[in-house]
């Protein structure tokens, strides 16, 4: 990676939070390759600030990516709306979550990374799992989410179908991308019908 590819994705990482850039470039000369304990330490901090039912909606919401829907968590954790939104607000007055039109962003991929991973597996399967109930009407989603739960009979039929849409649209890049993730999950799986059609 050259040091211009290197800047820009620490960019992209941090957006530019000046803790963020710090300890990541300290991590890095350190050899760390993944976000920096002091990093971590600090995410963590700020998370027990916010309260439990605000932790629970953040880490439910670190499954989704980038952006947080209160709709989407709220779907997932089976509470209302208006009581996820609100720990969003919590959240975005700790410095974890920021506006962004009509979702909540994390406040930088690190933030959103290190909940991520500091979430106990099970509870990430489950959390996935329900987001990929709550996806139907986005098969690339679902795929995204079996596939992360591991459920990969269920993440090859989705990018299947993600892929036939995509084909039907004439987005060959697009179907030929997702068709080749669903001929490596159908591969887990080792279901002929599935091998077929992904080939």
């Amino acid at each position: 990676m050259s040091m211009g590819e290197l800047a820009a994705a620490i960019l992209r990482r941090t957006r530019g939070h000046p803790l963020f850039v710090v300890e990541t470039l300290r991590g890095l000369a350190t050899g760390e390759t993944g976000p920096p304990e002091t990093l971590q330490a600090a995410v963590l901090a700020r998370l027990r600030q916010v309260g439990r039912d605000a932790e629970e909606v953040l880490r439910a919401g670190a499954v989704l990516g980038a952006s947080v829907d209160p709709t989407v968590v709220a779907g997932m954790l089976d509470l209302p709306a208006h009581a996820v939104a609100r720990c969003c607000v919590e959240a975005t007055g700790a410095g974890l979550l920021v506006v962004a039109e009509r979702y909540y962003e994390f406040a930088n991929d690190l933030v959103q990374e290190i909940l991520y991973a500091t979430t106990p597996a099970p509870v990430r399967r489950a959390h996935h799992l329900r987001a990929a109930d709550l996806s139907t009407a986005q098969p690339e989603v679902v795929g995204r989410h079996a596939a992360a739960a591991g459920d990969d009979i269920r993440a090859a039929r989705a990018f299947l179908l993600a892929g036939e849409q995509a084909l039907a649209r004439f987005a060959t890049a697009d179907a030929e991308a997702l068709l080749t993730r669903a001929l490596e999950e159908a591969e887990r799986t080792g279901a002929a019908e599935l091998l077929c059609r992904a080939l």
